[in-house]
C-alpha cells in the first residue's frame, strides 16, 4: 500500500522558504524554479496537509544544515533540499530531493531511498584518494519501517505496557540525511567525488550492490582500534587529540543516551495524560446530565480537555527537543566514530612506519635498498595522512562548537515556546473551570427556589 507523508524540511544552504506542490513530479532535470519543485518549508504544523508523522516544528526551530561559509572555505558545487514528497511502499521509503547545481542554477529532481545513500557512503569511502586521512561524514542509521521494529521502538519510548505505535518520524530522518549530504558536499575532497556527482545529477538511482557487514569484520575492527590505543603516539599533538577524543566519545554517547531517556519519559507522561483524559471524559451515574451527576460530569469533561491540551503541549516540546538538540547529539555521537576511524588509520600507518624504520636499521647490506624503499613509502603515506588528519580535526572542532551553539539556541527557543503554550493553555483551562464552578451554585439556588 503506497502512502505519502508531508514534513517540514530545512535547507542545506539557508534560503528563503518556498512553497511546494505535493503532486507527483517525474524525476528529471529542469532549469529555473518551478512551482512543482519547491520545498514546502513554509507549511506549518497547523497546515491541513501536514501529516501527523511529520514534525510540528517550523523551519526556524530546526538546526540549519549548513553553517555560514567564509571566503576561504571550499564552496559546495551543489545544494540539496528534501521536499515534503515522501512515499512509503512496504519497508522502502523514497525521498524526493531538489538538487541545485550552483554554477548554472539548474535544478534536478531525484528520488532516492536509504539503500542509495548506503551505496554512496560505500563509494565515497573507497574512491576518495587519500582515504587514510579523511574523516567521512557519518551515515545515519536506517529508519525502522517494519512492524516488529516499530513495536520495539514504541516499547522503548512509551513502555512495554502500552500498545500505542508512534508514526514514522520522516522529518528527523530527512534532517539527518540532509546533514550527511551537506557534510559530504562541503568537504574539499569528497565534494568533488565523481560518484557524488553521479548520485546527485542522474535521475535514475545508482545500481545497488549488496554491502557486506560481517560480525567478524566488526570484531577485527574493534581489536585493531584497541591495539592502536595501546601505544603512545609519536606526535604529542595527536596524542592529546587521542586522549581528548576518547573522553569526548564516551561523554557524547552517554549524553545522547540520557537525553533520549528524558524524551522517552516525556512521551510516557504525554501518553498517560491522554489515557487519563479518556477516562475523565466518561460520564458517571444514571442521570448523567442533571443534579450532582451532571455537575460532576461537566467538571470532569472540562478536566479531560485540560489534560488533552497539556498532553499536546508536551508532545510539541518533545518534537522541539528531538529535532534540535536530539539531532545534534545523534549526529556527533556517530561523528566521533568516523573521527576515531580516521585516527586509527593514521595510528596504524604510524606503527607500520616505525616498524619499517627499525627494520631498516637492522637490515642486512643486501636488503637495505628494499628496506629503504619500504620505509620511504610508508613515511610519505604517514606524513600525508598526518597533514590531512590535522585539517580534518580542525574542521571537526570548528563544526562541533558552531553547531553546538546553534543547537542550544534552538533548544532554548523551543523551551520558551512550549512554556508560553503551556502557560496560555493553563490560563484558558482555569477560566473554563472557573465558569463551571460559578455555574454550579446558581443551579442549586434555582432548584431551592
Amino acid at each position: 500500500m503506497m502512502s505519502e507523508a508531508k514534513l517540514v524540511s530545512s535547507g542545506l544552504i539557508p534560503s528563503k522558504p518556498e512553497a511546494t506542490s505535493s503532486c507527483s513530479i517525474p524525476a528529471s532535470s529542469i532549469t529555473g524554479d518551478s512551482e512543482d519543485n519547491k520545498s514546502s518549508s513554509t507549511e506549518g504544523p497547523d497546515s491541513p496537509d501536514q501529516s501527523s508523522s511529520a514534525s510540528p516544528i517550523p523551519p526556524s526551530m530546526m538546526i540549519p544544515s549548513s553553517p555560514l561559509h567564509t571566503s576561504t572555505d571550499f564552496q559546495p558545487l551543489y545544494s540539496v533540499r528534501f521536499t515534503d514528497h515522501i512515499t512509503k511502499n512496504g519497508d522502502i521509503i523514497k525521498y524526493r530531493l531538489n538538487v541545485r547545481r550552483i554554477k548554472d542554477l539548474t535544478i534536478i529532481t531525484i528520488d532516492r531511498e536509504y539503500g542509495d545513500f548506503e551505496y554512496l557512503h560505500h563509494a565515497l569511502s573507497t574512491t576518495s584518494g587519500n582515504i587514510e586521512g579523511i574523516c567521512l561524514p557519518p551515515l545515519p542509521l536506517k529508519p525502522s519501517t517494519d512492524p516488529h521494529s516499530a513495536e520495539a521502538r514504541a516499547k522503548k519510548q512509551v513502555g512495554s505496557g502500552n500498545r500505542v505505535l508512534r508514526g514514522d518520524d520522516f522529518a528527523r530522518d530527512c534532517s539527518l540525511l540532509e546533514k550527511y549530504l551537506y557534510m559530504a558536499l562541503s568537504h574539499p575532497l569528497l565534494g568533488t567525488n565523481a560518484f557524488l556527482k553521479e548520485f546527485l545529477e542522474n535521475s535514475e538511482p545508482p545500481l545497488r550492490a549488496k554491502i557486506k557487514k560481517g560480525l567478524f569484520q566488526s570484531v577485527l575492527h574493534n581489536l585493531d582500534y584497541r591495539k592502536c590505543l595501546a601505544g603512545p603516539d609519536l606526535d604529542e599533538t595527536f596524542q592529546k587529540e587521542r586522549d581528548w577524543l576518547q573522553k569526548y566519545t564516551t561523554n557524547i554517547k552517554k549524553t545522547c543516551e540520557t537525553y533520549h531517556q528524558l524524551i522517552n519519559c516525556r512521551l510516557r507522561l504525554a501518553n498517560q495524560l491522554s489515557n487519563l483524559s479518556h477516562i475523565a471524559s466518561v460520564s458517571v451515574g444514571e442521570k448523567r446530565n442533571i443534579g450532582i451527576n451532571g455537575d460532576i460530569n461537566r467538571l470532569t469533561s472540562k478536566f479531560s480537555v485540560c489534560l488533552i491540551d497539556d498532553s499536546t503541549v508536551i508532545e510539541s516540546l518533545i518534537a522541539s527537543e528531538d529535532i534540535t538538540l536530539g539531532v545534534y547529539l545523534d549526529l556527533y555521537s556517530n561523528y566521533t566514530d568516523s573521527v576515531n576511524d580516521m585516527m586509527m588509520k593514521r595510528t596504524t600507518l604510524m606503527i607500520e612506519y616505525d616498524n619499517a624504520s627499525k627494520a631498516l636499521t637492522k637490515a642486512k647490506l643486501s636488503k637495505i635498498g628494499a628496506a629503504k624503499v619500504a620505509k620511504d613509502t610508508l613515511e610519505n603515506r604517514y606524513s600525508d595522512c598526518s597533514h590531512l588528519a590535522k585539517t580534518e580535526l580542525k574542521r571537526f572542532h570548528q563544526r562541533r562548537i558552531t553547531e553546538m551553539k546553534e543547537a542550544i539556541v534552538f533548544y532554548a527557543e523551543g523551551q520558551v515556546k512550549a512554556a508560553r503554550e503551556a502557560s496560555g493553555g493553563l490560563k484558558k483551562a482555569m477560566e473554563r473551570l472557573k465558569l463551571e464552578f460559578h455555574a454550579v451554585p446558581v443551579v442549586e439556588k434555582e432548584d431551592q427556589v
